[in-house]
């Protein structure tokens, strides 16, 4: 009898697409969540979206500084907005 196969190693993180990820840079630059300055129901959207991507840190660090933020929310909370 053949072995079973292996499962597939699990796949990296894909990172979200520059130029979006450049205009959330940028507007997360001057204001602390997505639409303003506080937290919405769009910043629950877009961390669904983003949560577990990989982001380049020193290319976008605000967005990363916002996803690390967005993660100190638990899904309930997130949910609220």
């Amino acid at each position: 009898p053949k072995a079973p196969k292996a499962p597939p190693a699990p796949k990296a993180p894909k990172a979200p697409p520059a130029g979006e990820l450049a205009g959330l840079d940028a507007a997360l630059e001057v204001q602390s969540y997505v639409a303003g300055f506080a937290p919405s129901a769009e910043d629950a959207k877009l961390y669904a979206k983003h949560a577990g991507s990989a982001v380049d840190t020193a290319k976008y660090p605000n967005f990363a500084r916002w996803l690390a933020h967005m993660a100190s929310f638990d899904a309930a909370t997130r949910a609220a907005w």
